[in-house]
C-alpha cells in the first residue's frame, strides 16, 4: 500500500516507482547535493540496491498503521519531470516524525522543496495524522535551514543523532513552542540561521 498522491500549485507528489531509479542515480551522484548528507556521492549500484527497499517500506509503514508515511517523488506538474523527493516518516529509534527533502540541483532556488514539504505537513496536520513534525539539519546547511524556516519551523537546539551533530527544527499543529524532545539531549544550536531564543 503506497501513500496517496497529492498536488500542490506546481507539483505532483507521488509514490516512487521502480523507473525512478535513473534520476535518483543522478541525484545522489551530485556531490553538491550530497554535501551535507554524507559528504560523498552514492554509487549507482548502491542506489539501485536501496531504491526497491524504499518502495518496500510503504507496506511496512502501512502495517504499522501509518499508510501515508514514506519517501515519495516530487514531479513538476507543467513538465511531468521528477525533480526530487520528500520524506515523511518516523525518525529511526525515536518517537518523532521527520520531514526531509532532496532535490536535483537544477531545481534549486524555485521554492519547490518548501512547496512540497509544506503540502505534506499541512495534510498531516489537517487529518490529525501527527501533531508535531521535526527536521534534522546539518548546521552549515543554510539552504535547508531556510526551507525549515519557511515551513514555520523553529530551531530548538543541536543534538547528537546517531553519528551526526544536527540542528533540530520543530513545528507543531497548534503553533505551541517546543523546548524539549524525548530521546534527544539538546544543546545550543550551531547553525547560522538558528535562533532557539524564539522557539
Amino acid at each position: 500500500m503506497a501513500p496517496t498522491p497529492f498536488d500542490t500549485e506546481r507539483l505532483r507528489v507521488r509514490p516512487f516507482v521502480p523507473e525512478d531509479v535513473d534520476w535518483l542515480i543522478e541525484l545522489d551522484g551530485d556531490l553538491e547535493v550530497m554535501r551535507y548528507i554524507t559528504g560523498e556521492i552514492t554509487p549507482p549500484d548502491e542506489v539501485r540496491r536501496i531504491h526497491p527497499l524504499v518502495i518496500g517500506m510503504y507496506d511496512t509503514y502501512a502495517e504499522q498503521g501509518h499508510p501515508e508515511m514514506g519517501t515519495v517523488a516530487v514531479d513538476r506538474r507543467d513538465t511531468g519531470s521528477p525533480i526530487g523527493w520528500i520524506t515523511f516518516k518516523p525518525l529511526r529509534d525515536l518517537d518523532h516524525v521527520e520531514i526531509g527533502w532532496r532535490f536535483l540541483r537544477a531545481s534549486w532556488g524555485h521554492g519547490f522543496a518548501t512547496e512540497a514539504a509544506k503540502g505534506r505537513i499541512e495534510r498531516a496536520f489537517a487529518t490529525g495524522e501527527v501533531d508535531q513534525v521535526i527536521a534534522i539539519i546539518d548546521p552549515p546547511n543554510v539552504r535547508s535551514a531556510r526551507v525549515a524556516q519557511k515551513l514555520g519551523m523553529r530551531c530548538i537546539g543541536n543534538a547528537r543523532y546517531q553519528k551526526w551533530d544536527v540542528d533540530v527544527w520543530v513545528v507543531r499543529a497548534d503553533g505551541a513552542p517546543v523546548t524539549a524532545l524525548e530521546g534527544l539531549e539538546l544543546r545550543p544550536a550551531r547553525g547560522p540561521l538558528a535562533d532557539p531564543s524564539k522557539a
